[in-house]
């Protein structure tokens, strides 16, 4: 096994070797990697909860980390998920009756269909960027906190492309893919608020 190259961290200076803090959580590095080297299994990489409900693991993170209570938290997420959502089914629907109803196509003009079709995208693309900036920002809190090297733009790749291996990495690297609940988590004691 090859030792482990110092690299820069975000601050510029060299790092130690990773090691464990006083919560026995990784420092230096992260303790899985956001694409698994092996492959996993179906039930661990298609059907799980980041895939599935992805607003309670991310106010897990929250709480974990001392950034806020597990309410607002999940009220904040659960409605990010539920307008994306929403906007997502509006979208569809008009498309569907653009396709199927020759009443609704005789009875608007195909302006008004497209701004509905592009309100409906646009509706969509808010919460999905502002979910986007936020797991980013999860991401950088953690590579800071436990002085894992990388950037902000590595944040934001893998919270855009691999959203909910994103958040697996995470909740792995917090220690809190162990929790049975879909309830709140301790805080980290040296990151209590």
């Amino acid at each position: 096994m090859t030792e482990p190259k110092a690299e820069k961290t975000v601050h510029g200076e060299l790092q130690a070797p990773a090691g464990q803090d006083t919560n026995g959580i990784t420092v230096g590095r992260w303790s899985s990697p956001v694409i698994p080297d092996e492959p996993e299994s179906f039930m661990s990489s298609n059907v799980n909860v980041e895939a599935c409900c992805p607003f309670l693991p991310l106010a897990q993170i929250e709480v974990r980390l001392g950034l806020t209570s597990y309410g607002p938290a999940l009220t904040w997420y659960s409605v990010a998920y539920g307008l994306q959502g929403l906007a997502f089914v509006a979208m569809w629907f008009f498309v569907a009756l653009w396709i199927n109803s020759q009443a609704y196509r005789d009875s608007t003009s195909v302006l008004l269909r497209i701004v509905l079709i592009l309100a409906a995208v646009a509706l969509a693309a808010l919460p999905s960027l502002l979910l986007v900036h936020r797991i980013s920002t999860l991401r950088a809190a953690v590579r800071e906190r436990f002085d894992i090297p990388g950037s902000l733009r590595e944040d934001r790749t893998a919270a855009w492309q691999e959203t909910s291996r994103a958040i697996r990495q995470m909740r792995r690297h917090l220690k809190i893919d162990r929790a049975k609940s879909c309830g709140p988590v301790s805080t980290l004691p040296a990151y209590a608020v």
